[in-house]
């Protein structure tokens, strides 16, 4: 018999990941990337956004991704640091109101 062991991340935790994630794979398929300034021209043989991507993989919708990333990427690190083991840090109505 084989045992899973699930994981469960924070709102914060989760947040950190996607964000983590995003880095990789637009470093990985910089063409993925949306330019500055404008929207990506219309190609099949484009690499899909991060957002699109991520969202077939783990089964969220894209603007939930794009809300975490924001999540991660507006927090200052030493905000993130004291609120980690809180119940702040499980608390999406809080980072969506910063």
């Amino acid at each position: 018999m084989w045992w899973h062991s699930v994981v469960v991340l924070t709102a914060l935790e989760r947040a950190e990941a996607l964000k983590r994630r995003k880095e990789i794979y637009e470093a990985k398929y910089p063409e993925a990337r949306r330019p500055q300034g404008g929207r990506r021209p219309k190609n099949s043989d484009i690499v899909s956004p991060f957002t699109e991507n991520t969202a077939q993989k783990i089964g969220l919708s894209q603007r939930t991704i794009q809300r975490e990333v924001q999540i991660a990427e507006k927090i200052d690190k030493e905000v993130k640091e004291k609120i980690r083991n809180t119940e702040l840090a499980n608390n999406k109505n809080f980072y969506e109101n910063l």
